[in-house]
């Protein structure tokens, strides 16, 4: 995957795919529509994206509660998934605001690297470990970095690590979804 800071980043991605649970065509729609619920900032309750997808909540309930990521508050809404949610229950410094709602994101899109060098490190996930506990199987190991070098002593300590540029990072990110996701996406 890495060679003297060459990445194949094809391959990068679909080792992340492959790492996380195979979505049928009905578990891409259910996590597109989770995600777009959880945009709006509040907790969302189970019954309330059974009825956005069309089915009934026993349908969803058991294919939640397998998927990892997938967090809840104590009355079983879904508080984040995948990346994104409700600043009260997982604080991140990563922000992101979408129609006027500020949620906290443990990935996200660039709009601007400043220094210009920063990096990103990266693991490539396991799927076992991962889909039991993907923020401390992953998550934990992708940081960012204001240089190549402060990034370089931080994967010597940190096997199976690597770095990526911010830009590539991004890159990974859309050759992911669009494996994952597929057509539910265009």
């Amino acid at each position: 995957m890495l060679t003297n800071y060459k990445v194949d980043l094809d391959a990068i991605a679909t080792s992340f795919v492959n790492a996380l649970p195979k979505l049928d065509s009905f578990e891409q729609h259910l996590s597109i529509e989770l995600y777009r619920l959880l945009a709006g900032g509040q907790p969302v309750p189970c019954a309330l994206l059974a009825k956005r997808v069309g089915v009934v909540i026993e349908k969803i309930n058991p294919i939640l509660k397998t998927w990892p990521g997938v967090f809840f508050d104590s009355q079983d809404q879904v508080v984040g998934y995948w990346g994104l949610s409700l600043p009260a229950s997982y604080e991140s410094p990563h922000k992101m605001t979408i129609d006027g709602q500020t949620l906290s994101a443990w990935c996200e899109g660039v709009k601007q690297a400043n220094p210009a060098d920063a990096q990103m490190s990266f693991l490539l996930p396991d799927a076992e470990s991962t889909q039991k506990d993907i923020l401390s199987a992953f998550c934990c190991f992708v940081h960012f970095f204001p240089s190549r070098k402060a990034g370089e002593n931080w994967v010597a300590q940190h096997d199976g690590t690597f770095l990526l540029s911010i830009e590539q990072g991004l890159a990974v990110a859309h050759r992911k979804n669009m494996a994952q996701y597929g057509n539910v996406l265009q």
